[in-house]
């Protein structure tokens, strides 16, 4: 086993065939997690992108040998860092009131990470790495759905008629024992209809799609959404 270590932090032609094999390995796996999900960024991309950065590094290393020492070992990682932040950018969307991908663009800059310690030999931090990122996107998601269920406040996107629909929300909240906690008011369209974000104050644990399904009932609520 200690030779195995050895000779993948050996700079050969098998160690780089298992750099870059492992970097696959792993940038796949995290990413096959995100497609499950049907996010953009799926399996090919992060096996790219942690594949890209481990070849980076296995580079800056040849680099660092080939000209005796005189190269920043460290010079290509650090681009590769910044250039990540670019393509995790073009993972974040809005969809109507929500933003979506900031997990995957976070996941995908995480995973470069991933790449580099595995193209510099440093296979412990990257296994560690790539257990940390794995186990978070996996399974973190259900803690986070849990605190949402047990969140007394929501906020929810909401079209309504301009005449009556303000004084029957209005009512809801009150008859409910809800508080309206904050309004900001969204840019007006082309017709006579209300645009606003809300968050209410629901003071006790409750089913946030029920609320979504009960403000949608009201006669003058064109379209409620919760704001995720």
């Amino acid at each position: 086993m200690e030779n195995f270590v050895a000779m993948i932090k050996d700079f050969n032609a098998v160690s780089i065939f298992l750099r870059l094999f492992f970097a696959v390995v792993f940038g796949g796996t995290i990413g096959f997690e995100r497609r499950l999900r049907k996010r953009s960024a799926g399996l090919r991309t992060f096996a790219l992108v942690c594949a890209g950065a481990a070849l980076a590094m296995i580079t800056n290393e040849y680099l660092y040998l080939r000209y005796n020492m005189t190269v920043d070992p460290g010079r290509m990682s650090a681009q590769v860092i910044s250039g990540v932040g670019f393509l995790g950018a073009g993972t974040i969307i809005l969809n109507g009131e929500k933003v979506k991908g900031l997990t995957t663009a976070a996941s995908l800059w995480a995973t470069a990470a991933v790449g580099i310690a595995v193209g510099s030999g440093f296979f412990l931090g990257a296994f560690f790495g790539f257990f940390v990122i794995f186990t978070s996107t996996t399974f973190m998601h259900k803690l986070e759905e849990k605190a949402d269920k047990n969140n007394r406040f929501i906020e929810v996107y909401i079209e309504i008629k301009k005449d009556s629909g303000m004084a029957e929300l209005i009512n809801y909240i009150s008859e409910n024992d809800f508080a309206l906690y904050s309004l900001e008011k969204r840019k007006k369209k082309d017709d006579d209809n209300l645009y606003f974000n809300i968050e209410i104050n629901l003071k006790k644990q409750i089913e946030h799609g029920e609320i979504i399904a009960g403000i949608n009932l009201l006669e003058s609520v064109i379209y409620a959404e919760e704001i995720k």
